[in-house]
């Protein structure tokens, strides 16, 4: 399915590539990557890394005159992490994002959607609602209240990451365990506003030990997960507690759900073994041929993808359009945060019906970024997550 998409017979070159960056809210800013080829068409991809706008912005100012020129094939050999620049999350957010858009230049001049060129036409994926991001206070009833709406816009699924300040060296200390108790407040309000029939998924973001997170497991049986995300650090010295805690995950009736920051196929194998549901990011992973690699293997082991996705709609849309691989069964969504999810394309908005989004059946990506409204929401500090 994916090695086509690198031998592309396309000698076009690259005229230039821009790099816009907007900020949306008081807690983000979304970075857009595009590249014009000398006969003006152009490729739309998202490198959004909250927090690390001026080390992205600066990669490009790095590795722009060495890029521009080539052809696009000439580029997609380029794009392996390591060739053009060290391994780090954010040379891979430029590689992804340039990806990104070299795909959707390639699908424009195929005629095709970028879906049919990953092997099916019509990709629809069902969607989950992160609320995170939109709330504007932390208090059980802003969680509950928002999830209710949300659950009433006809999303299945809501995800909320509700332990804020928890700290994994911080052991059972009575703050830090106060901290997981108004975590767990959070969570109550949220199951009683939606009742049993909506999936509620909770993120961690990797706030636990394993002793504490295990006993987590059996606190959050009442509330009926869907999944718990992100436990405890994903990393080779937790691989172990990793299987444990999936285990008891499974005992308490949810899935083990995390890996959203890997970088290649390479940084995923691990966690196609130790988890039932693995997160790749199309911004992060390497791009859209990254991610249908990942894919493939999650697929012969019977993991299963739901792609992480709580940024802007350019890496929605193509996450949408890679809902054409079989083993992609569900997507995440911010909601609520801006207005400019919608404002910011000029068309091919990403907009949800009945729980599922699907892709544009124009040739490409199908969604143009609206430069005119990036420009009057220029980029500003905002801090990186915690």
């Amino acid at each position: 399915m994916t090695d086509h998409m690198h031998l592309t017979g396309d000698d076009r070159r690259i005229g230039d590539i821009r790099v816009t960056v907007a900020n949306i809210s008081e807690k983000s800013n979304w970075i857009f990557v595009e590249l014009v080829l000398e006969d003006g068409a152009t490729g739309t991809g998202e490198a959004t890394l909250h927090g690390y706008e001026p080390l992205v912005t600066g990669w490009f100012d790095t590795y722009r005159p060495a890029l521009c020129g080539l052809t696009l094939d000439a580029l997609a050999a380029r794009l392996t992490p390591g060739k053009v620049t060290p391994a780090g999350l954010v040379g891979h957010s430029a590689i992804s994002a340039l990806e990104q858009a070299r795909l959707d230049l390639v699908a424009q001049a195929a005629g095709k959607p970028l879906c049919a060129l990953y092997g099916r036409a019509g990709a629809k994926v069902p969607v989950y609602a992160n609320i995170n991001r939109g709330l504007p206070d932390r208090r059980p009833e802003t969680f509950a209240a928002r999830a209710a709406e949300v659950a009433a816009a006809g999303f299945a699924r809501i995800k909320i990451a509700p332990f804020d300040g928890v700290a994994p060296k911080a052991g059972d200390g009575a703050a830090n365990e106060a901290l997981v108790q108004a975590g767990m407040d959070r969570i109550r309000a949220v199951r009683d506003a939606i009742g049993g029939q909506t999936g509620l998924m909770v993120d961690c973001h990797w706030r636990f030990g394993h002793d504490r997170a295990r006993a987590l497991m059996d606190e959050l049986r009442p509330s009926g997960l869907y999944w718990i995300e992100c436990p405890i650090a994903e990393i080779p010295a937790q691989f172990a507690n990793l299987a444990d805690l999936r285990k008891a995950a499974n005992h308490a009736g949810m899935l083990l759900a995390g890996a959203e920051m890997g970088m290649g196929l390479e940084a995923f194998a691990p966690f196609i073994a130790l988890n039932d549901v693995i997160m790749p990011d199309v911004k992060y992973c390497g791009g859209p041929a990254e991610m249908l690699r990942i894919a493939d293997a999650a697929a012969e082991h019977g993991t299963r993808i739901a792609p992480h996705n709580p940024s802007g709609p350019v890496s929605a849309a193509h996450s949408v359009h890679l809902a054409a691989h079989p083993a992609i069964d569900l997507l995440e969504l911010q909601h609520g945060e801006t207005p400019l999810f919608d404002g910011i394309l000029s068309r091919g908005h990403v907009r949800p019906e009945g729980g599922c989004l699907s892709a544009h059946t124009a040739p490409g990506l199908g969604s143009v970024l609206d430069r005119a409204v990036c420009a009057v929401h220029p980029w500003r500090s905002v801090p990186p997550p915690r």
